[in-house]
């Protein structure tokens, strides 16, 4: 049987980086929004280890990486400042 790995993690790390979007443009009550906050970080975090593996494949698996570091920068830097702007005011 062929070596599958590469796809499972590959579409682990697009439903990761799919998932970190969605949480992060989710919006909810305060104390709701912080947790969704983290847990869109996280993923973020997920989608990009996924897409570094990815990209080193080479071939047509850059693609697909680009796919997955792309938004899960942009979450980053979205809900890392939201992170920052909860924990300042204390919430």
């Amino acid at each position: 049987m062929k070596n599958r790995l590469p796809l499972i993690i590959a579409v682990a790390g697009l439903a990761a980086a799919l998932y970190a979007v969605i949480l992060n443009l989710v919006t909810a009550v305060p104390t709701a929004a912080q947790s969704f906050v983290i847990q869109s970080l996280i993923f973020a975090v997920v989608a990009i280890v996924c897409g570094i593996y990815a990209l080193r494949r080479g071939g047509g698996w850059r693609f697909l990486a680009i796919a997955m570091i792309g938004p899960s920068v942009f979450v980053i830097a979205d809900a890392g400042m939201r992170l920052a702007l909860y924990l300042r005011q204390g919430v």
